[in-house]
């Protein structure tokens, strides 16, 4: 018993340590944005933006808590600072794993561990909610791009058949997740899945309503997202009104979606995607470079660091 609690704290130390330097590693890259803040020229606006921005920040992990909140309580009941803690643990984890896999393993630490295997499958439900308004908002993005942006005839083409493909995972991943308490029954017909019936059926005891609940969730997350760009291109001078924040920002998490990565390397990707969109509409790409860095600073590695030392003092 004891060498397996001396493990654990090994292993949350490593976690804490490992999360910490993967930061500063990643920050110390950022010379440059370091550099213009050091000299920037604060206003009563920017202080503002940046306020806001961070504000937002607590209001996007609150919203997410609530959805994790909702799912788990199906399972075990946990407040709402208990899932904030869990949430924030789950960014920290995401961090060092691939495609944010690691994510669903910081959040379950905050529940029994005979509930922890239910607790991935009720977790994973809320990730398909967000996917769902992440690909909604990208298909709104990319029509308004494939619309209003000249494209030659084989472009014209191509963008159509993208599109139309998008269209097709779009209704299918709607109709998974409407129906999927339809389709854990299902499963639990199939001979060889019987025996993880259990653990799976958790999917059939979301109504209609809750799982609505989940969306409108997703979407109060999502038109964060899109205020928090809009507030730091302000705050770095780019000139874009929020219809065209919305588009690039749309366009961007979708695209950013399809592609696996590294939350580390999420922000070097991100930059390189938001450039490509953000020149449709403005030649201020240092800028919009700089807010997209910020943005990540703020939502990612803020948190992560606030979740590592939850993870560090979690008994």
């Amino acid at each position: 018993m004891k060498k397996k609690k001396n493990l654990y704290l090994i292993i949350k130390i490593v976690i804490f340590i490992a999360s910490i330097y993967f930061i500063y590693y990643k920050l110390s890259d950022f010379k440059e944005l370091w550099a213009e803040f050091l000299n920037f020229n604060f206003t009563i606006f920017s202080i503002t933006f940046l306020l806001a921005t961070l504000i937002l920040m607590f209001f996007n992990w609150l919203f997410e808590s609530y959805k994790w909140k909702l799912l788990i309580n199906k399972i075990q009941d946990v407040n709402i600072l208990t899932s904030y803690k869990a949430v924030l643990s789950g960014i920290t984890a995401a961090l060092l794993t691939p495609n944010r896999t690691g994510e669903f393993a910081g959040r379950i630490l905050f529940l029994k561990p005979e509930n922890r295997a239910k607790g991935s499958i009720a977790t994973f439900i809320g990730s398909i909610a967000q996917v769902v308004i992440t690909i909604i908002n990208g298909l709104i993005g990319l029509f308004v791009i494939f619309r209003f942006h000249s494209l030659t005839q084989f472009e014209r083409f191509s963008s159509t058949l993208y599109y139309s493909v998008l269209i097709i995972i779009l209704l299918v991943t709607l109709i998974f997740y409407i129906n999927i308490g339809k389709l854990s029954r299902m499963l639990s017909k199939v001979g060889f899945l019987k025996k993880y019936s259990h653990l799976y059926l958790i999917c059939d005891d979301f109504s209609f309503s809750e799982l609505s609940k989940l969306l409108l969730l997703s979407t109060l997350r999502y038109i964060i997202f899109v205020i928090q760009f809009y507030l730091l291109f302000l705050l770095f001078n780019v000139n874009l009104n929020l219809y065209e924040t919305y588009v690039i920002v749309a366009s961007t998490y979708f695209v950013m979606f399809l592609i696996p990565s590294f939350t580390l390397a999420e922000i070097g990707i991100r930059g390189s995607i938001i450039i490509f969109f953000g020149a449709l509409f403005s030649n201020q790409l240092a800028g919009i470079l700089s807010a997209s860095t910020l943005l990540w600073i703020i939502n990612l590695a803020i948190p992560s660091v606030i979740g590592s030392l939850t993870i560090l003092n979690k008994k």
